[in-house]
């Protein structure tokens, strides 16, 4: 198996990395390592509006980003290891066991009690790692995630703060589970870097590493630019619909839409606010699109902020 350590800290960057990887024909065996600045990341057949307030999201400096896996939303930052196994698919290859199970037999190893359910890993009950993964006709990819000494006040504010009632239909919904760090369960302490070391040598058997410099850095570049590429996070979404009820200073109006890949294709309001629906039919459900749309038809700026912060949110 051919260990990885990637250097990176670029959400996009990574999941391209990783991708790129995925697609080598080689027949290796890869597991790979790598932390991110702070990002959401939602699963390939997710409503990302669904999954996180993307308008506070991107306020705050957190990146936002949709991969290849399914599977729910997941919180990337420091304190949070991520990890990937690429490797020839086989006739077990969608069971996810077959690859959370070397991840919590580390952890034992280190004295904490983690034991594996489905995708998940967890101790008593309560999840340490969340996984997805995603096959071609002769690869298998599955990556995870190992909340160490994560934040995860930011975890639940990112991945568990919009109103669901709003998003009627479409995506597949995260399952919201209560989740913990992993350093607190440790009998001794240890720190991050020699954390990851460890869970590197007991999966992969090794402590030598490659890092990406040590790959065709082009090609995960350009991986790298449809990772940030709006036509891929929010373009991407799945059909749904959305209805629910704005009040704000000027007035108060239910909202309805469909949005079928990353576009309003019907929009209705009903209520005394002076919202331009033929504007807004057709537009792109991508962050400021709305409101400078809106901004552009004559309504003032702050309400057409709010417009758009309540499409995107429920809020």
């Amino acid at each position: 198996m051919i260990a990885v350590r990637v250097k990176s800290r670029d959400t996009a960057f990574d999941l391209g990395f990783e991708e790129y990887l995925f697609s080598l024909d080689t027949g290796d065996d890869f597991f790979v390592l790598w932390t991110d600045d702070p990002a959401v990341v939602v699963g390939r057949f997710q409503n990302v509006f669904r999954e996180t307030d993307v308008p506070l999201a991107l306020r705050r400096g957190v990146g936002v980003f949709r991969r290849i896996t399914g599977g729910g939303a997941v919180w990337h930052g420091a304190g949070n290891l991520n990890y990937t196994f690429i490797s020839d698919r086989t006739a077990d290859g969608a069971d996810g066991v077959r690859f959370t199970r070397p991840v919590a037999d580390a952890l034992r190893r280190l004295g904490v009690p983690a034991e594996t359910d489905g995708s998940d890993v967890t101790v008593r009950g309560v999840k340490v790692s969340g996984s997805a993964r995603a096959s071609s006709a002769k690869r298998t990819i599955h990556h995870g995630t190992l909340l160490f000494d994560a934040d995860l006040s930011a975890l639940s504010l990112f991945t568990s703060s919009v109103v669901d009632g709003a998003f009627l239909k479409g995506g597949v919904p995260s399952r919201r589970t209560e989740a913990a760090n992993i350093a607190p369960l440790l009998t001794a302490p240890v720190t991050f870097d020699e954390f990851a070391s460890f869970i590197g040598e007991s999966v992969a058997g090794t402590d030598t590493y490659l890092t990406e410099d040590d790959f065709d850095l082009a090609a995960a570049l350009a991986n790298r630019e449809k990772y940030l590429s709006p036509g891929w996070t929010y373009g991407e979404n799945p059909r749904f619909e959305f209805s629910g009820v704005l009040a704000a200073e000027e007035g108060t109006a239910r909202i309805s839409y469909r949005s079928r890949r990353g576009v309003v294709d019907s929009i209705e309001s009903d209520g005394d606010l002076p919202i331009p629906t033929d504007a807004l039919a057709g537009l792109k459900l991508s962050p400021g699109e709305i409101a400078r749309t809106l901004a552009g038809a004559g309504v003032a700026r702050r309400l057409a902020e709010r417009v758009e912060e309540f499409l995107l949110t429920g809020k």
